[in-house]
């Protein structure tokens, strides 16, 4: 899996939790985003190929994580019901 520039593996490893790997499991979330925020897991975007989770992961880019900046929030890309949690970069404006 190619990563675009807009997501990093997270240096530090940290326990992913069972309700990310249970979300990740659904037949419809094959290309997902999830987020963990407050403790419960959000699919926060779908696709039907890793090429456009990317497409459509620059919009939400542009458009929710300004206003998840002051959140605890963790990121998980899943690609074929494998998880990887990710660090999502803001840009400065």
């Amino acid at each position: 899996m190619g990563l675009s520039p807009l997501l990093l593996p997270r240096m530090k490893s940290l326990v992913i939790p069972s309700s990310v790997y249970k979300a990740a499991a659904q037949p419809e979330n094959t290309f997902a985003l999830l987020i963990l925020l407050d403790g419960s897991v959000f699919v926060e975007l779908q696709a039907k190929s890793h090429k456009a989770l990317e497409k459509v992961l620059a919009g939400w880019k542009a458009e929710t994580l300004p206003t998840l900046a002051r959140s605890d929030v963790r990121f998980f890309a899943v690609n074929y019901g494998k998880v990887f949690e990710l660090t999502l970069f803001r840009s400065k404006r």
